[in-house]
């Protein structure tokens, strides 16, 4: 894969799947080229399959990544893919990460607030 043609969003999918390896995550896949692509994940029949940009697992805990530049913070797709991936995490005891650049870590935390999603923010540099 060479990196210096990733686009910011898939750089940071990159990024993030190396902080994971560098803290011991396994059963990683991303949604990228040589990596197995995460599976979809749907919240109440009337959703269809959303498909993280990352899962992995550390230990017996299942993490589901959502990674957003600031462009794609406000879109009402990324919302659904969040409030999906978060009330999954909620139901079944796994961990929903919310993955921005760090500058965008307060207006990451301010939308899961707001919108009332359970989830962890993830800055990135």
């Amino acid at each position: 894969m060479d990196i210096d043609e990733l686009s910011e969003h898939d750089l940071m999918v990159f990024s993030l799947v190396e902080q994971l390896k560098n803290e011991n995550y396994s059963s990683i896949k991303a949604d990228l080229n040589d990596y197995d692509k995460p599976d979809g994940i749907h919240w109440r029949n009337n959703i269809p399959r959303l498909f993280p940009d990352v899962t992995a697992r550390k230990n017996d805990t299942f993490f589901i990544f959502a990674v957003e530049t600031v462009d794609s913070l406000s879109e009402d797709h990324s919302h659904h893919q969040r409030l999906t991936f978060s009330e999954f995490a909620r139901n079944t005891n796994s961990v929903f990460g919310l993955v921005v650049p760090k500058r965008n870590e307060n207006i990451a935390r301010d939308i899961l607030i707001e919108k009332n999603i359970f989830g962890e923010v993830w800055g990135q540099d």
